[in-house]
């Protein structure tokens, strides 16, 4: 009774030794794709977060200059209290958000770096 146990202990040690080194292994081959596919997708959002803040800072800004060039809300000496709004919100949203969302450049430059500090956030 005493070896049987032994053996089916040992088989099941045996099992789960294999079931690691096999676990071990898929990770092992997998990791560097994992790798690959979380660089892209961190480069893709970066990219469109920097897009849309462009795009952003585009829009305010032509908003602007219609106000400005626009006779009927102004007379050329005091701009009106829209376009002080308009150019508020332009510098506001539009210079933070474009100096925030640069890892994509980061990513491209120097993606080991990008990836040393990534794993550093998730460590906190």
């Amino acid at each position: 009774m005493n070896e049987q146990l032994q053996t089916a202990l040992a088989e099941i040690l045996a099992r789960a030794t294999q079931g690691i080194d096999a676990g071990t292994q898929f990770l092992s081959a997998q990791l560097p794709d994992v790798i690959q596919q979380l660089l892209v997708w961190k480069a893709v959002m970066s990219g469109l977060l920097f897009s849309l803040s462009i795009a952003g800072f585009i829009g305010v800004t032509i908003a602007i200059v219609r106000v400005w060039r626009n006779t009927d809300f102004w007379d050329g000496e005091n701009m009106p209290p829209a376009a002080l709004v308009a150019f508020f919100l332009c510098f506001l949203y539009g210079l933070p958000s474009l100096a925030w969302s640069l890892d994509w450049l980061q990513i491209w430059i120097a993606p080991k770096i990008y990836l040393i500090e990534y794993a550093a956030s998730l460590a906190k």
